[in-house]
């Protein structure tokens, strides 16, 4: 079986999707979908979280899916007002009171993307991984400031792995409209670099997922509520792992994504 290492002719070490080159432009098609197909890990922290980038992304997580090992962790940001924000820091809010933000948040991106048949495809791809385990969320609350770092870093099944870094959210702007940029490291060619980026980097997205070394943040799990309603979709719709990867269906969403 081919993993991330057979990529490394079409990795390319930076992206720049302000420039005319297609490999650059189209990171979603060169990038984001030949990779995710080879791993069965993906840690990803990014600042803002909308129903675009979920549209967006679930077309490289599906094929995770078919995997029986693959476990995805992703780390965004929460938008909370300057009222919300002086209210916890006076200690007027608890957990539950930031639980109920984030839930809020989850239910304006969830009816976003149930509004038609190419988005509620997706809708119930993230609901089933977030259902059976395959997808962990959880969440920044910033003390000061934004959340404003953007980490990735993917593994395949035989322990090779990249790590990028840089500007590009997990938005739909940010994949297919905005002049993003971000470098990547591979774990193959480490020792090529005398700086140690890939050790770096991989630690920096390890520590953040645990909540280590951080001041100015902090990490919030995923709250119940959110993953009761994941879990209320799939058991309702009746969504089945065969039913996500019937290769008829898929056949479809590759239709629908041509007219999209």
């Amino acid at each position: 079986m081919p993993g991330l290492k057979d990529l490394d002719n079409i990795i390319e070490d930076t992206y720049d999707t302000g420039r005319a080159s297609s490999n650059s432009q189209h990171v979603l098609t060169n990038f984001w979908e030949p990779v995710l197909s080879e791993a069965n890990y993906l840690f990803r922290g990014v600042a803002y979280f909308t129903s675009g980038g979920l549209i967006s992304s679930a077309k490289g997580f599906k094929r995770l899916i078919e995997k029986d090992n693959a476990k995805i962790q992703l780390l965004v940001g929460v938008d909370i007002t300057r009222d919300d924000y002086d209210a916890i820091e006076r200690g007027h809010f608890l957990k539950a009171d930031l639980d109920e933000i984030i839930y809020e948040k989850w239910i304006e991106i969830r009816n976003d993307l149930d509004l038609n048949e190419h988005s509620r495809f997706y809708l119930e791809v993230i609901s089933f991984m977030i259902a059976v385990g395959i997808l962990e969320v959880r969440v920044v609350h910033q003390i000061e400031g934004d959340f404003h770092c953007k980490y990735a870093h993917i593994k395949d099944e035989y322990g090779d792995s990249i790590v990028l870094m840089g500007s590009n959210n997990e938005s739909q702007n940010a994949i297919f409209f905005n002049s993003e940029n971000f470098s990547v490291n591979k774990s193959w060619h480490a020792d090529m670099s005398p700086t140690k980026h890939f050790e770096r980097n991989v630690k920096n997205c390890e520590d953040w997922w645990k909540g280590i070394d951080r001041d100015k943040a902090h990490i919030i799990e995923w709250p119940e509520a959110c993953k009761a309603d994941c879990i209320d979709i799939v058991d309702s719709r009746n969504i089945t792992k065969q039913k996500l990867t019937n290769q008829d269906e898929l056949r479809i969403l590759e239709k629908l994504n041509e007219v999209s």
